[in-house]
């Protein structure tokens, strides 16, 4: 039975392609660019093309497909998320840093708002990669914080690159900014916290 099966679908009109989707629909759009066979048989459709077309795309970090039997293939598009803000150099508009260390757009109706803002960079410009090499410091540490020290990670507001042999480290709540190494901020909130218990004990249980 499960070979006849397999037969009908490779013989019969039954299983052609009638209907291809991609999810997220802000890339429907791209629909238009694909070189996609309707009416050929879903189980021998090159759907290679389409999503190696998609994955260069510099948005996007992963495309899977699914058959939806009998007659649609979805594409499902993933995207780069930001691990930082940005800061341009306008002072106004706002980009994403993802974890290739490039420039991306930030949306924030689509991605969390608790994320660290980085000021003093230069050259922003979109899918380009960050040209300050203390950004890849930054964001290492930074991502050590959030997996050890998750309460101090969420309270650092800004981190500003302007000074060449140093960064400024804003935390919500602390009145003055701390004033580090770029590759020394785990570190440096670490000490922290210990001073602020030993200066106050009581401390010890909110910290």
């Amino acid at each position: 039975l499960a070979a006849g099966a397999v037969g009908a679908a490779i013989y019969t009109d039954f299983f052609a392609l009638k209907r291809v989707v991609i999810e997220p629909e802000s890339y429907s759009g791209e629909l238009n660019q694909l070189s996609i066979p309707f009416g050929q048989n879903i189980l021998f459709v090159p759907i290679e093309d389409a999503i190696t077309y998609l994955i260069h795309k510099p948005t996007v970090f992963k495309v899977s497909a699914g058959y939806d039997l009998p007659n649609q293939i979805t594409l499902r598009v993933n995207d780069f998320k930001p691990v930082a803000l940005a800061l341009g150099e306008d002072g106004r508009t706002v980009l994403g840093i993802d974890d290739r260390y490039r420039f991306m757009p930030y949306d924030e109706s689509k991605h969390s708002i608790d994320l660290p803002l980085i000021t003093g960079l230069k050259n922003c410009a979109l899918y380009q990669k960050v040209k300050d090499y203390r950004v890849s410091l930054v964001l290492a540490q930074l991502n050590r914080l959030k997996q050890e020290q998750a309460d101090f990670y969420q309270s650092v507001s800004a981190i500003d690159l302007s000074t060449a042999d140093s960064i400024t480290v804003y935390l919500d709540g602390l009145r003055f900014p701390i004033v580090m190494y770029a590759g020394g901020i785990f570190d440096g909130i670490k000490n922290l916290k210990q001073f602020l218990v030993d200066f106050n004990p009581e401390l010890q249980e909110i910290l």
